[in-house]
């Protein structure tokens, strides 16, 4: 897969992103991946929230720091990072969008059922509005994934 384009890996500190990065890795070079992390706001009912550009800056801040803690961003130089605030498919597509992305390599959490009906499915909808094609990794690859590198090494551990 390897592309000279923009690849767009959207990241929520689960396993499977980071397998996804993992994945795109391998296939691409850093500076051509760009991944992106969607953070919701929290509740306006929270006891003593106060909220607003500086608190939402403040933790954008922090999730760049937390991912860089577990990807060394010194091994893969040019690696891009950004963190923002919404609707999490809405977010991811109109990010690619605006980086006339090439791809975007995304993960699925394997929910079924009421859980994913509940839910709702990030990654279906990324790939039903997204303007560029959308590899999907799905649950099953990441638990293959997860056993065949339980003797190698990641993204985060490399």
């Amino acid at each position: 897969m390897v592309v000279d384009s923009i690849v767009v890996v959207p990241w929520d500190f689960s396993g499977h992103s980071q397998s996804a990065l993992d994945f795109a890795l391998k296939q691409n070079l850093p500076q051509n991946i760009r991944v992106i992390c969607v953070l919701e706001r929290p509740s306006p009912y929270a006891a003593q929230m106060l909220w607003g550009d500086d608190a939402e800056q403040t933790a954008c801040k922090k999730c760049a720091e937390q991912f860089f803690e577990v990807v060394d961003k010194s091994k893969y130089p040019g690696l891009e990072f950004v963190a923002e605030f919404g609707d999490p498919a809405a977010v991811i597509v109109r990010f690619a969008k605006q980086l006339e992305a090439g791809v975007i390599v995304i993960s699925t959490h394997g929910r079924t059922g009421i859980k994913r009906l509940m839910l709702g499915s990030v990654a279906q909808k990324v790939a039903q509005s997204a303007a560029c094609p959308v590899m999907l990794l799905p649950n099953a690859w990441f638990e293959a994934e997860k056993k065949r590198m339980s003797g190698g090494v990641s993204a985060a551990s490399s």
